[in-house]
């Protein structure tokens, strides 16, 4: 994939997710089930950073706690939501930021260029977390995938790393496109050779996800990752302890990949 296409569809993602930011947000009140394993990692102490934390639902969980939070995501409209959904609470914290930027830079702008030519950036939120080892606790829920080169994958992986604590934890949540119960509304889109080739993308694990599932407009990337794919990613990022599986929505069971709605992917520093 070249950068043109690359920087063509983070543009898009971010506008979707602008754009449906009010609408977004009414269907997202609570985090996913089952809960997180938050019961052996949350602590009184611990620095949390969730990278595309949408409109800051898993921000609830550390609401009243002596727990440093902060939430980062590109779209200025949910952010916007986050902000006004927890004004007043001292310990949680959110900030514009493009986690597709380069690391640790010393600067404090970074991002792209919004695609109608005006001069809009977005701040690279990784010198704002300034020192690496900073955070015990880092979220990607439903971020990752929507990044759509194996490139900036790996190096928003390498940025987590730097940025945990020795022993810090990194948890993530990916779509899984080949669930066999959502087929009618993936399989398609997964199939859909001629869009994608469109759109520069020929992988049969990438897709064009609309919004609404029987839609067809704000069309958002997504990569479906496999168990391999992922560990090696986050191998070659610098994770040495890495525990991975499907989920299920009805229970805490761990399922196939073509009955899991996610894959689960937990990382060790």
């Amino acid at each position: 994939m070249n950068k043109e296409t690359t920087t063509k569809i983070l543009h898009e993602t971010r506008d979707i997710y602008n754009s449906i930011a009010p609408e977004f947000s009414d269907t997202r009140g609570k985090w996913w089930q089952p809960p997180f394993e938050f019961g052996q990692t949350a602590r009184d102490g611990m620095k949390v950073l969730d990278l595309g934390c949408g409109n800051g639902r898993f921000a609830e969980l550390f609401r009243g706690r002596e727990i440093e939070y902060l939430g980062i995501d590109n779209s200025e409209e949910l952010i916007k939501i986050c902000r006004e959904r927890f004004a007043g609470e001292q310990n949680i914290n959110f900030e514009i930021g493009d986690i597709v930027s380069p690391p640790f830079q010393g600067g404090d702008r970074g991002g792209f260029e919004s695609h109608d030519n005006r001069a809009a950036f977005i701040t690279s939120p990784w010198p704002l977390l300034g020192k690496e080892g900073k955070f015990d606790l880092v979220l990607m829920i439903a971020v990752l995938h929507h990044l759509p080169s194996r490139d900036l994958r790996l190096q928003v992986l390498k940025n987590v790393y730097e940025a945990l604590a020795p022993g810090g934890k990194l948890i993530m949540r990916n779509w899984n496109l080949f669930n066999c119960k959502t087929a009618k509304q993936y399989y398609k889109r997964l199939l859909d050779l001629p869009h994608k080739i469109s759109r520069g993308i020929w992988s049969i694990k990438d897709a064009f996800i609309p919004w609404k599932p029987l839609g067809n407009k704000n069309l958002r990337y997504v990569h479906s990752f496999t168990k391999g794919e992922m560990k090696q990613l986050l191998a070659e990022a610098g994770f040495k302890e890495i525990d991975q599986y499907y989920e299920s929505y009805s229970s805490a069971k761990q399922v196939s990949i073509w009955k899991g709605y996610n894959l689960v992917s937990i990382a060790v520093k």
